[in-house]
């Protein structure tokens, strides 16, 4: 009997291991598809396609601060920067994923480099060029609906900040 049941949760086991992985990979395949996209998006038409495809009608997003936004207001956010320059394309490093059922979570950080001028003095000499590393430490809630894997909350838990300047941390004290 004992037997039966190992042999059972060997034939059980891997397929429910692979399932997740395989939701992994499809979740993880939509964010990349997702920062592509937007990358290259250029109307308000395509703002629109992009977030249907990623996105639940009822998306929520919270930032660190507790600032709530709507999908709505996010997609009327997305097209505005259209007109704006546009950093290099962000990328994302998932640290963490659990699905359970129909629902899924994902923690990662998003992040992106980009050339700038330091206005301010921030970094160094005021008016002098860096490149900065900006990220955010995001979760995500999923869902699996009809249509596929669909975000429903999206929650900042780290606000987006410099994460390095010209190759160097500005997060972590440098090392002695």
């Amino acid at each position: 009997m004992r037997i039966q049941i190992a042999f059972a949760l060997l034939l059980v086991l891997p397929s429910g291991v692979g399932a997740q992985s395989d939701h992994k990979a499809a979740i993880v395949s939509m964010y990349t598809k997702t920062l592509d996209e937007m990358q290259k998006a250029r109307t308000a038409g395509e703002i629109d396609r992009i977030v249907n495809a990623i996105d639940a009608p009822d998306w929520l997003s919270i930032n660190a601060d507790g600032t709530r936004l709507t999908r709505e207001e996010a997609k009327r956010e997305l097209v505005r920067s259209l007109a704006g320059p546009r950093g290099a394309q962000p990328t994302i490093d998932l640290l963490w994923f659990n699905q359970a059922g129909n629902s899924a979570t994902a923690v990662a950080w998003v992040f992106g480099k980009s050339q700038t001028i330091d206005t301010t003095g921030e970094f160094g000499p005021k008016g002098a060029r860096h490149e900065v590393l900006v990220g955010a430490l995001v979760r995500d809630s999923w869902i699996l609906t009809s249509a596929g894997w669909r975000r429903r909350i999206h929650e900042k838990l780290f606000p987006n900040r410099a994460l390095a300047v010209d190759g160097k941390s500005v997060v972590f004290p440098p090392l002695h």
